[in-house]
């Protein structure tokens, strides 16, 4: 009982093996044993980690009971921050058992917890979490189909931290300032190629205006909605680094005169999750393939890359297709 924590590893080596019955026993040990010893922080941890393990065997009522221990542990003894995980997991759940007015009341819940007096977390380390409880709670909204108060919702989100918001929507893994640093470095890469004459001065154009793209309001809001209504779950926005896509294109031998057996005035490029259209872009601009074709499931991301293909004169070479990639023809 001593060793709480021990059980907690355990489980955790037990869940990576495929043992879910065993790892759960583990979790609900270190839970009574760091309960028994007034480590109430670890406590909550441990009822957060089962509701996860239980979530993802499709053992929804025992999830939430999972979260709600966490949730019921809070007062003077404890952090409001370490049921946080618990709240934001929560509000989820019920979001994607569409048990819309719970997971709105979660979601609301956890940002007054943000604001509790038990809460010693730093402004910055609050702000980042609050502008991805107000991001969840949108995408709520958005699959409820309430547009209002999804961009209501979004646009507090966006106040709170534009770049915080910008980062959870690329599922860039870090924090908003080292994305920021990326890009920076990224367009220093662009500038690189482009003075080196290694880079047609369109493509350049092409990257700003899809860089600048990413962090416009409005197509945020339209790809938040147009995701929340799609019935695939294979919606996930992944951008393009250019530093890395150069590189790959290099080590592997992309471009179209190494990688096609025909002409490269002849060949061909096919993406499929062609989102907007970086790839496409790409394969034509910078690995010379005569044609590319993009498919995307999403009709607003479809109707963004087809602009911008014939805002720059390539709708001849560049074509992009409202289709599932299971099925397209």
């Amino acid at each position: 009982p001593s060793y709480h924590d021990a059980h907690y590893n355990k489980a955790l080596v037990l869940d990576d093996l495929g043992l879910v019955s065993e790892a759960l026993e583990s979790f609900q040990l270190a839970e009574e044993y760091a309960t028994l010893q007034k480590d109430l922080s670890s406590s909550a941890m441990y009822c957060c980690s089962s509701g996860l393990l239980l979530a993802s065997e499709q053992r929804y009522d025992q999830a939430l009971s999972a979260y709600d221990r966490a949730i019921h542990l809070e007062g003077p003894g404890i952090d409001a921050m370490d049921a946080m995980d618990a709240r934001i997991n929560r509000g989820e759940l019920l979001c994607e058992l569409r048990r819309f007015p719970e997971a709105i009341q979660s979601h609301n819940e956890a940002l007054d917890a943000l604001d509790s007096k038990h809460s010693k977390d730093s402004k910055k380390s609050k702000d980042s979490l609050r502008c991805g409880i107000l991001y969840n709670l949108a995408y709520t909204y958005a699959v409820q189909g309430d547009k209002e108060s999804c961009e209501e919702t979004l646009n507090r989100a966006l106040t709170v931290d534009r770049a915080q918001v910008l980062a959870i929507l690329l599922n860039f893994q870090g924090e908003a300032s080292l994305l920021s640093q990326r890009r920076e470095e990224e367009m220093a890469f662009l500038k690189q190629l482009q003075d080196g004459s290694k880079v047609k001065g369109l493509l350049v154009e092409v990257v700003k205006q899809l860089r600048t793209l990413e962090e416009n309001p409005r197509w945020i809001l339209e790809r938040l909605l147009d995701s929340a209504q799609s019935e695939s779950a294979a919606t996930a926005y992944g951008t393009t680094w250019l530093e890395s896509w150069w590189h790959l294109a290099d080590e592997a031998k992309l471009y179209a005169d190494e990688a096609s057996s025909q002409a490269s005035s002849q060949a061909s490029m096919v993406v499929f999750g062609s989102s907007l259209g970086w790839q496409c872009f790409l394969g034509h601009l910078h690995l010379g393939y005569a044609s590319c074709v993009g498919y995307e499931i999403l009709k607003s991301q479809v109707d963004e890359s087809q602009r911008l293909a014939e805002h720059f004169g390539l709708q001849n070479a560049i074509s992009f297709r409202c289709q599932d990639a299971l099925t397209a023809e």
